[in-house]
This record gives C-alpha cells, structure tokens and sequence, in this order.
C-alpha cells in the first residue's frame, strides 16, 4: 500500500494541500497500484534552521516506491520528495 504524506502545511486541510491531494490523484490514475494507494495530509510545520518554509511529500511503500516516486515526478508537483521504503506490510483481514 503505497501512502503519499503532505508535510508543512499546519493544521487542517487547507487549500494547498487540497491542490497537492488533486494533483497526486491525477499523477496515479492509472497505476497498477492506485487502489491500494493512500494520501495523508500531516498536521504539522516544517522549516529550515532559517525558519523558511519547506513542505515536503513523503512517499511511504512496501513494493511501489519507485513507480510512485516516477507518477509524481512526472506530474511536476514541484515539491521535496522523501522516500522511506517500508520492510512490510500487513494488511487487515476481511
């Protein structure tokens, strides 16, 4: 289960994270793997030591880091992107 983080936008759900959340929809339709897929919109603030503003989008993954990382590269969402791979996934049992 491929899950996109949006970090530094503060609390809520904002109108640059909803635009952010629009345009990682649009970059995965398609994918093999867009069913499985999950974006969370973290409530927290991120700078710099210089105190500048630096929203990042974390891609957290068991199997599809690199497809998703190229799906929002090829987007030019123009944001950091940080990619944590994940040793595994459970997912819950039906």
């Amino acid at each position: 289960m491929p899950n996109i983080e949006i970090h530094g936008y503060g609390i809520g759900f904002d109108k640059k994270p909803r635009e952010i959340f629009a345009q990682i929809v649009k970059a995965l339709e398609g994918e093999s793997y867009a069913d499985e897929a999950v974006v969370t919109v973290c409530q927290d603030s991120t700078t710099d030591l210089n105190l500048k503003h630096k929203p990042f989008l974390r891609i957290c993954s068991s199997e599809y880091e690199d497809q998703v990382l190229a799906a929002l590269e090829k987007a030019e969402i123009n944001m950091d992107i940080e990619v944590m791979p994940i040793k595994k996934f459970i997912p819950v049992k039906e």
